[in-house]
């Protein structure tokens, strides 16, 4: 049965990306990596519906100078490292610039610093710009159709003196019209309907967590404990995270393999068919998952979200004794504590930890 439900779930997943073209940031990708044969991929591909009829695909390659270096490096292997990406990044756009329909290129290269802009206009759409209001939020609508833009930054003041390095950030982004441009209020029953099954199995472990914090919540005394947080400035750091966390362990890695590929799958699919309901989806998490190695640490990955204020949410984490999925609730601001993966409870910065749990 398992070997059927794994035969099924490539075959969905290999309709669902051969589905896909492959977008300029994507090639770029592809063609560094091959470039440069084990370096981190820092790359985030993203789908979103905001409303107003306009989905919007965005695809983001993101380096900063540590990651050209090794132990064993040296400042003339971290050069060349550098320069290859850059070569390889501006031969491309320089080609996309001759098909384009408005483009624009800086440089300028004086005072010990380097700056290199590009923004390419590849399509121009028939969408007429608008202001849309998510809770405290305004989003403007874009006008163009495809993108792609380019920053590079290179200062040696900052590099020597503050410990900054080079910053690489090239984005792709697409919007698509849908015919129906009527908003929907997310189905969360429908949606978690459909994850849930998969997580139910008996060689998954499972517990439900509450991390909370109430108003006036000192974030910088307590900023060893929180790994990430994010919110808004009117409820002055009050929030709770609520939900159940799924656990495969290490040695399950092909158990994990399929149930976060099916959970990828599943998510994208409801993103296909429920066009007009709020939602951020960010694509191939399963991968990032998946990639552990030692010496990561204990990493959180969001995957599904129901929309830009985070309140339905479903995120990967791995650390050194397996996969872990949660699928959770949020209330106000966004915090998960750095000991995710051990808590079961964070009221306030004080922490009960899951029975067993390895510290």
């Amino acid at each position: 049965m398992r070997r059927i439900f794994t035969l099924i779930l490539s075959a969905i997943l290999t309709i669902t990306v051969s589905a896909q073209d492959k977008n300029p940031v994507e090639k770029i990708c592809e063609e560094i990596y091959s470039a440069v044969p084990g370096l981190p991929r820092l790359d985030e591909k993203t789908k979103s519906y905001k409303g107003s009829g306009v989905i919007s695909y965005n695809h983001t390659i993101y380096f900063d100078g540590r990651v050209f270096c090794a132990e064993d490096s040296t400042e003339n292997k971290n050069n060349k490292v550098r320069k290859k990406i850059l070569g390889i990044i501006r031969h491309n756009l320089d080609s996309l610039i001759k098909s384009s329909e408005e483009s624009h290129h800086f440089e300028s290269h004086s005072h010990d610093t380097d700056t290199i802009k590009y923004s390419i206009c590849l399509s121009n759409g028939p969408v007429i710009p608008e202001k849309i209001k998510l809770g405290d939020i305004t989003y403007i609508t874009p006008d163009d159709e495809e993108t792609v833009s380019f920053n590079y930054t290179r200062n040696k003041w900052n590099y020597e003196y503050r410990g900054y390095y080079d910053w690489v950030f090239l984005e792709y982004e697409k919007n698509v019209i849908l015919p129906n441009k009527q908003n929907q209020a997310f189905d969360k029953l429908a949606y978690l309907g459909k994850i849930t099954p998969v997580l139910k199995r008996k060689d998954i472990k499972s517990w439900d967590f509450k991390w909370s914090q109430r108003e006036g919540f000192d974030r910088e005394a307590n900023k060893d404990d929180i790994q990430y947080m994010a919110g808004f400035e009117d409820f002055k750091n009050a929030g709770q995270v609520i939900g159940t966390m799924y656990f495969i362990p290490k040695e399950k890695k092909e158990l994990a393999e399929t149930v976060l590929a099916s959970l990828d799958s599943i998510s994208l699919s409801y993103t296909e068919t429920n066009p007009n309901q709020s939602y951020v989806y960010y694509y191939n998490m399963k991968d990032w998952a998946m990639r552990y190695t030692e010496g990561m640490g204990h990493n959180i990955k969001l995957m599904f979200a129901r929309d830009h204020q985070f309140s339905t949410h479903v995120f990967y984490g791995v650390t050194s004794q397996g996969y872990y999925v949660a699928v959770a609730e949020t209330e106000k601001n966004y915090c998960i504590p750095r000991e995710w993966y051990t808590l079961k409870s964070f009221d306030n910065g004080k922490k009960e930890y899951i029975k067993g749990a390895k510290k």
